[in-house]
């Protein structure tokens, strides 16, 4: 899949604060970027009892990303980033990752990229991986 520069530049601004999650807590809850009018802002949710749910913060974050695509003239692109396990059944093993979902104005794109926090608390980010969800919306 090819990535679009805007696409690579909220990824870009997104690994710097997963890069501070995963080296000082090993873990993160899911969290946004929008690019409006060219300028990457970090989405803020509202701190409440459902807020530590990733669960909730997906829902919340997805919702929305797809009214704004509907609504706003000024929407470019959304990014949600939500820490994930895979699993790999022929290797019998887990493996940490990155989900990263772009919402673009018709369309969404999923890439995962696989990570591992060292002894050091540094983190070694793997090659991303990803695929077009192939749905046009409107």
């Amino acid at each position: 899949m090819v990535l679009t520069e805007d696409e690579l530049s909220l990824i870009e601004f997104a690994k710097e604060y997963i890069y501070t999650f995963l080296s000082e807590f090993g873990e993160f809850l899911p969290f946004a970027v929008i690019m409006e009018n060219g300028e990457v802002i970090p989405l803020e949710h509202e701190e409440n009892d459902k807020s530590s749910s990733p669960t909730y913060l997906i829902n919340m974050y997805e919702n929305y990303f797809n009214q704004e695509r509907n609504n706003n003239n000024e929407y470019q692109l959304g990014l949600l980033c939500i820490d994930i396990y895979t699993r790999s059944s022929m290797q019998n093993c887990k493996r940490s990752g990155i989900e990263y979902i772009l919402f673009g104005i018709n369309y969404t794109k999923r890439i995962i990229q696989h990570y591992k926090v060292l002894k050091d608390k540094s983190v070694l980010l793997y090659d991303m991986v990803g695929w077009d969800s192939g749905d046009c919306l409107g």
